[in-house]
């Protein structure tokens, strides 16, 4: 029979692994990256030919955050969208490792199957690593929701 403390202890395993993707807040690892933005279909690009040559309409340039990849028109608003943020957990499976296109899924795809987590519970844990808190804290935190 499966209990809790065998999700604690395996997330807690692959968080301290060399399978977890990782990513850093501080702001001194990289500085925003100019991308440049295809007008028809909205890919980012790494440079303007490429960009040009996607889809022939007008082209316009980003700056993404090299921690969360999220892109902003401003060079100042890239900058400060993940200053204070100590770590960024990865968007995968703390169980499985797979990779996932939300917080969400990720806390969807293996801990469905924890003995004492509800979907409340799940969306909680999703919703706190989205703001930060480690996979296994957050696990932990509402292993009994």
């Amino acid at each position: 029979m499966q209990t809790h403390d065998f999700f604690t202890r395996i997330v807690a395993l692959n968080c301290m692994g060399p399978n977890m993707e990782t990513g850093s807040g501080e702001r001194n690892a990289e500085p925003p990256k100019k991308v440049y933005i295809c007008g028809i279909c909205d890919s980012a690009h790494d440079s303007h030919y490429k960009a040009e040559n996607c889809c022939p309409t007008e082209i316009y340039t980003e700056y993404e955050c090299q921690v969360c990849r999220v892109s902003y028109g401003a060079l100042k608003d890239a900058e400060a969208c993940c200053t204070g943020k100590s770590v960024i957990q990865p968007k995968q499976c703390p169980v499985c490792m797979g990779g996932a296109d939300s917080y969400q899924d990720a806390a969807d795809c293996c801990l469905h199957t924890h003995p004492t987590m509800t979907a409340l519970g799940r969306e909680r844990v999703a919703n706190d690593v989205e703001r930060g808190t480690s996979w296994p804290d957050a696990i932990r935190a509402h292993a009994f929701h």
